[in-house]
């Protein structure tokens, strides 16, 4: 790292998949130590702050000089940082079968069918090939971004929000964290509520269902606020 480190965060390894929204911001380095996952970087703004504030179970530190630890708010130091290796997050996070992936943590089949709908609802999520997202984005107005999230893999991108890029892909309507292919409907129609009870799924996550009643567990760490500089470093593009 160029600089010296102003905070570091300490993750419970089970919970190392929230670190992987971190992976986009610039600067940020990441380390396995002792049955955890050690995030660190330089200073940043208030969204970098309240990133790191949502991160579930994290051991907040601002870094001193010789990388000790303090708890924000204490005097007295608290142990020091591990001594490495230390890597990308980027890097770190492509390593981690579950860093954010998409599809995400798992896939698996219930007791639900996926039929044409009666009405069709508006798009608000949209699945498309990554390139041509972050190509997209390059040139997006920042208005128009400012109301978007995604979520990446290798190749794909999953954009959240109202309304979705003009863009190819596959279009589908989410309500309180269910997601359907729009024209289509999930049946039985328990609502949203219900189905997430029964999906098991946590604060934030989104279940995405294909036609065939399987479905994707998005985890809500895997999305990113869209910006240029997000889909240009997802993308791959300098």
């Amino acid at each position: 790292m160029t600089n010296s480190p102003a905070w570091a965060v300490r993750l419970d390894a089970a919970r190392a998949s929230a670190g992987a929204a971190l992976r986009l911001v610039p600067g940020i380095e990441a380390c396995e130590a002792g049955g955890h996952v050690w995030l660190r970087g330089p200073e940043g703004g208030e969204e970098l702050a309240l990133a790191l504030r949502r991160l579930p179970g994290a051991d907040r530190y601002e870094v001193l000089p010789g990388g000790a630890l303090r708890v924000p708010g204490k005097r007295v130091p608290a142990g020091a940082l591990p001594a490495g290796p230390w890597v990308a997050a980027a890097d770190w996070a492509a390593a981690e079968p579950q860093a954010g992936a998409l599809p995400a943590e798992l896939t698996q089949r219930v007791k639900a069918r996926v039929e044409p709908a009666a009405e069709e609802r508006p798009a608000n999520l949209l699945r498309v090939p990554l390139a041509a997202f972050a190509a997209w984005a390059e040139s997006a107005p920042a208005v128009r971004l400012r109301g978007l999230a995604f979520a990446a893999s290798e190749d794909e991108a999953l954009v959240r929000g109202e309304p979705p890029p003009p863009l190819p892909g596959r279009a589908y309507a989410e309500a309180g964290g269910i997601a359907v292919p729009c024209g289509r409907a999930l049946v039985p129609a328990a609502g949203a509520a219900a189905w997430r009870e029964r999906l098991g799924l946590a604060e934030g996550d989104l279940a995405l269902f294909d036609d065939d009643g399987t479905f994707e567990r998005i985890p809500a760490a895997a999305f990113v606020r869209a910006s240029r500089s997000a889909a240009r470093a997802t993308g791959g593009h300098a």
